[in-house]
């Protein structure tokens, strides 16, 4: 069996104590969970590339003069295409040294393979959030062409939503919660501007209903904690430095974060989870399966010794029109 195998050296020595032999696993409960705040996971499929047509505004109602024809107003559509790809990993090991193995279940241990796979979803957000590909060819579009965050829109430099720096904003840093607190209402001011293609806006702006959830690097965690978290914090408008409420707790819209080691310090991104639609999906052509190569079910592995488990998953993920994301940009 060509490629890598499970190295076990190390664990076969007689009297090694196994206290410790799950030291490398990765914790995974909750990955799903906590993205379903930030995508739509899982939409079904069942092809190969799914295309998807979607409406942009439709028409307000207005003012209807008694003995004239009733107002009448068309819209147009948008088209999307998502691929499936298909991502899997094998892990090999030969039959004496599992059964020589002191340390731990060596088959149990090659099974936590599988547990990663729950990471996937995370990663591939990742990959897009940062349009930075890996696991993906290329990065997906939004319907209106352009990149998840930008500008502008439509490919003709109108800007995205009708409002200057559309979904992306320049931001201050994030050394101080000066700096924060200045970008998070400028982010949440941006949100109320944005208006349909009928010039609506998309948040109805007499509907309290907004709940914002903050994505960041785990290394800007303290100061974001600071931010929005202190009851009071230190001033720098006046010379004295004297503490001021915070104007973030005074505000009294909900808001909660996502740190993660995946960002770089400095850009962050607030979605709103009062947001019908999300963003970013995932579609799944096909769930997790594994494959075992064992001695009773595999001719390889009688031959010569090898055996094997390997996981394999089909899933793709694409963008719909995101005004429910913006992103600060350091």
């Amino acid at each position: 069996m060509a490629g890598p195998t499970i190295l076990t050296g190390q664990t076969l020595t007689a009297g090694i104590r196994s206290d410790f032999w799950n030291q490398f696993q990765s914790t995974t409960d909750g990955v799903l969970e906590r993205l379903g705040d930030m995508m739509k996971l899982d939409v079904p499929s069942n092809k190969r590339t799914e295309i998807y047509g979607a409406r942009r505004g439709m028409p307000y109602p207005e003012q209807w003069p008694q003995g004239d024809p009733i107002p009448q107003e068309g819209t147009d559509s948008v088209q999307i295409s998502v691929t499936n790809f298909q991502y899997g990993k094998r892990i090999a090991w030969h039959r004496n040294d599992r059964m020589d193995n002191l340390v731990g279940d060596l088959f149990g241990e090659a099974q936590l393979l599988g547990s990663h796979f729950a990471s996937l979803p995370s990663r591939l957000f990742i990959e897009v959030l940062t349009a930075s590909a890996n696991l993906l060819n290329a990065i997906p579009t939004c319907p209106d062409g352009q990149a998840l965050y930008s500008t502008t829109s439509d490919g003709a430099s109108a800007d995205r939503f009708g409002v200057t720096s559309g979904n992306l904003l320049t931001g201050t840093g994030v050394t101080t919660t000066a700096q924060i607190q200045a970008d998070f209402y400028s982010g949440l001011e941006q949100f109320a501007l944005f208006q349909d293609t009928k010039g609506q806006p998309f948040f109805e702006p007499d509907v309290n209903n907004m709940s914002i959830l903050i994505y960041a690097a785990v290394a800007d965690s303290k100061i974001f904690s600071e931010s929005f978290n202190s009851h009071l914090v230190h001033s720098v408008v006046s010379a004295t430095g004297a503490a001021v409420s915070n104007v973030i707790l005074n505000s009294g819209v909900p808001v909660e974060f996502r740190f993660t080691p995946r960002l770089a310090t400095g850009d962050w991104y607030m979605f709103r989870k009062d947001a019908p639609v999300k963003a970013i999906f995932t579609q799944r052509r096909e769930p997790l399966r594994e494959a075992v190569a064992t001695e009773e079910n595999s001719d390889s592995a009688r031959d010569t010794g090898n055996e094997y488990i390997q996981f394999v998953e089909r899933l793709g993920i694409g963008l719909l029109e995101p005004y429910a994301t913006l992103k600060i940009d350091n």
